[in-house]
């Protein structure tokens, strides 16, 4: 085996030698391995000749019969063969840096600059781009390289600092083109296209992941400059799926509508701890890692890992909100707020750090959407007297949940309550709650509904007011008046006189020909969660 002389160990041997039975005429070696008298022993340092076992300065005894001697005969192979791996493992390790060594020899691109393109901003480079040798990257020095239409560069591109594609649209909302890259390129985070261009990447025409920076998103850049690119980013003619801020401070007020091009939806916006300052107006998107300082207003919109400091709000008019995992550092009055109807609004997993004595209630969202709060912690950091110090107000006869939730000095009013923990809760349907400290695992839910009314019993050929009210039933044997039925909901049902009717004013009637012994007002109608009620009035 061939060894490498920086790899040869020079020094004292280290691997015992077995050298059988001691002959007193012989001089060892330091860790020579004899046996006298069926027992073993091995030298401490080199022995001269006639130097007895028994001597201790030159010996120790290393074990009583052969087994000792066949252990440490086992242990020096198994060291001889450790060696021998170790050693094909440097070299094979040798080998590998080698390999190394190549290849990143090999990833060096060799730029060059282009002598056919001109950055002069004057100078139509369409055709010298498309032109360009494909197996030869090429560098843009800083400058603007006009284009004139949609070009396709076979070969890498790198653009250093300064340099930009510029197309001069002939009508703006018009106009717009596509340079498509065949192998990539390169950039350091510059602005490097003009507005009105779009990138796309190798034989697929793919997308690519947009950094805000190369249509001229900055932070010292005003709001009106930010949202045109940005609204032009996002557009559904640019068609970019992710964009990808670096962090920063970015003031923005309106990216929902550009100028010329309407906004797509579904697109995501990675904020990466982005500052988003100012009051916004956002189109139809995701916004990831993004902190907002001021009013966000979303017809529709998620939200997921974002923080909301200084005043910030979320509100939207059709009430299609996803808030997932945000923190929101409470200072206003409102932090969520919906209108519209059969819209869905989910605010899952937040954290709502409360900072003012004066802050009542976090959200309010329209009824006539679906509502659910989950998971979320709310920190008071306010020391009041008095409890509730807050509380969240949804309609009980709503479809709203809150699940899951710790608030232990807020108030709970919803249609659905389920494992959370509050001072107060009113809800329809409660489910192990701890409430006020006291754990309350009854299943509390609406059995049904009852009619009531100021008479219950009347005489053939009378008439007389009823005043009329709902009755909501619960499982644990308690109820709520629910308030008037709409009339024009009530009916008599068992009657057998046609004289025998409610009037739909309040007033129910026996004819003087009825026979019946009891009829039944009921009442259905959708005004009240469907519900359907009934009485009996006894006839005499």
């Amino acid at each position: 085996m061939s060894v490498q002389a920086n790899n040869i160990y020079v020094g004292a041997r280290y691997i015992p030698r077995i050298m059988g039975e001691y002959n007193n005429e012989t001089a060892y070696e330091a860790l020579d391995i004899v046996t006298s008298g069926g027992v073993g022993y091995i030298s401490r340092q080199p022995v001269p000749a006639g130097t007895a076992v028994t001597n201790k300065e030159y010996w120790a005894m290393w074990g009583s019969g052969n087994a000792a001697i066949d252990a440490l005969t086992q242990r020096v192979a198994t060291n001889e063969s450790d060696i021998s791996a170790l050693e094909t493992g440097l070299q094979q390790t040798n080998q590998n840096l080698q390999t190394t060594n190549q290849n990143l020899k090999n990833l060096v691109i060799p730029w060059e600059p282009a002598s056919t393109l001109k950055g002069d901003g004057s100078t139509d480079n369409t055709t010298a781009f498309g032109q360009l040798d494909a197996n030869t990257p090429v560098s843009l020095m800083p400058g603007n390289y006009l284009i004139s239409g949609n070009v396709t560069i076979p070969c890498a591109v790198q653009f250093l600092p300064g340099a930009k594609l510029v197309y001069n649209a002939a009508t703006p909302g018009t106009n717009y083109c596509t340079v498509t890259f065949s192998k990539g390129f390169v950039e350091y985070g510059t602005q490097i296209f003009d507005t009105y261009i779009i990138p796309r990447v190798g034989s697929q025409n793919a997308t690519p992941e947009i950094n805000p920076a190369w249509y001229g998103v900055s932070e010292n850049q005003s709001a009106t400059n930010n949202d045109l690119a940005l609204t032009w980013i996002l557009s559904s003619t640019m068609g970019a799926k992710r964009v990808n801020f670096a962090p920063g401070t970015y003031t923005f007020s309106n990216i929902s509508q550009g100028s010329y091009f309407n906004a797509q939806e579904g697109a995501e916006i990675l904020g990466n701890g982005a500052v988003f300052n100012g009051a916004i107006t956002v189109p139809n998107i995701t916004f990831k890692g993004v902190t907002f300082t001021g009013a966000i207003s979303a017809n529709r919109g998620t939200f997921k890992e974002c923080a909301f400091n200084g005043g910030s709000s979320i509100s939207s008019t059709y009430g299609n909100l996803k808030v997932i995992d945000c923190k929101f550092n409470w200072t206003a009055n409102i932090l969520v707020s919906t209108m519209g109807t059969n819209g869905y609004t989910l605010i899952e997993k937040c954290t709502i750090n409360r900072n003012n004595t004066n802050l009542s209630t976090p959200f309010s969202l329209s009824d006539s959407n679906t509502n659910i709060i989950r998971d979320c912690v709310f920190n008071d950091l306010m020391s009041e007297s008095s409890m509730p110090h807050f509380s969240i107000q949804l309609g009980t006869t709503s479809n709203s949940r809150v699940v899951g939730c710790y608030m232990p000095t807020g108030k709970i009013v919803c249609a659905c309550a389920e494992n959370n923990i509050c001072y107060m809760l009113t809800a329809d349907n409660a489910f192990s709650n701890m409430v006020g400290g006291s754990y309350q695992p009854e299943n509390k839910t609406i059995t049904g509904y009852a009619l009531s009314g100021s008479n219950t019993t009347l005489s053939k050929g009378s008439s007389a007011p009823m005043q009329l009210e709902l009755i909501k039933l619960y499982s644990d044997g308690t109820y709520e008046n629910v308030g008037a039925p709409t009339e024009a909901n009530v009916r008599v049902i068992g009657n057998n006189s046609e004289q025998t009717i409610y009037n739909g004013s309040g007033t129910l009637r026996i004819g003087s020909d009825e026979t019946a012994k009891a009829i039944m007002l009921t009442y259905s109608g959708s005004d009240s969660n469907n519900m359907i009620a009934s009485m009996v009035i006894t006839i005499t």
